[in-house]
């Protein structure tokens, strides 16, 4: 085993022990899960993000959505909050059909539950496809989006520890810009919600 492979190992264990104890403010905001987050993107996640799936659904929306106004994104995420939890929900059944969210379900299938979500973001920080159904449409006011669309050059961008009391997950998000493989720029927004209890 390599020195690096023995790093990951004592990280992803230390990190096993911290998901069945009590999380305090303290470690929920602590950073030792971000270099097992980064390691897990780099080996598993990195090159399908990159995928012409992603990268010709992210181009066909900013062509349609490039032009919006902040009172259209404004009303077409207020549309998509009155869906959530509905039976009648056209616009978010609409994104979960489409053959970008299908591919992104196959991934986190694929992952088994080491994925719990995944968020692709247009130029806009709206959804282009998601995994599962979100609670909003538009990403753009999120660090999700803030800190990877319009920061590329800071890279992966790794948040706090979350814990959910009644699935029992801890979670971190790994995010990134997606970028354009024809020019260089960044034309969207990736997230991955990790379970850290598989990590």
């Amino acid at each position: 085993m390599s020195l690096l492979a023995m790093s990951r190992v004592a990280v992803y264990a230390a990190l096993w022990g911290a998901a069945f104890a009590p999380l305090s403010q303290a470690s929920a905001n602590g950073i030792n899960h971000r270099e097992a987050v980064k390691a897990y993107f780099q080996d598993n996640l990195a090159e399908w993000v990159k995928s012409p799936e992603i990268i010709e659904a992210v181009r066909a929306q900013n062509g349609a959505t490039a032009a919006w106004t902040q009172a259209e994104i404004d009303a077409a995420d207020a549309e998509w909050r009155v869906e959530v939890g509905q039976i009648q929900r056209p616009q978010i059944d609409a994104m979960i059909q489409n053959s970008v969210s299908q591919f992104l379900r196959q991934k986190q299938s694929a992952a088994d539950w080491m994925i719990v979500e995944i968020i692709v973001m247009d130029g806009r920080g709206l959804n282009v496809g998601v995994s599962t159904p979100t609670s909003d449409y538009w990403q753009g006011d999120e660090a999700k989006f803030q800190k990877t669309f319009l920061q590329p050059e800071a890279g992966l961008f790794i948040d706090d520890i979350e814990y959910e009391p009644d699935t029992h997950l801890v979670l971190s998000q790994a995010n990134s810009a997606i970028i354009d493989p024809d020019t260089g720029e960044p034309i969207g927004a990736l997230t991955v919600s990790l379970n850290l209890n598989k990590l």
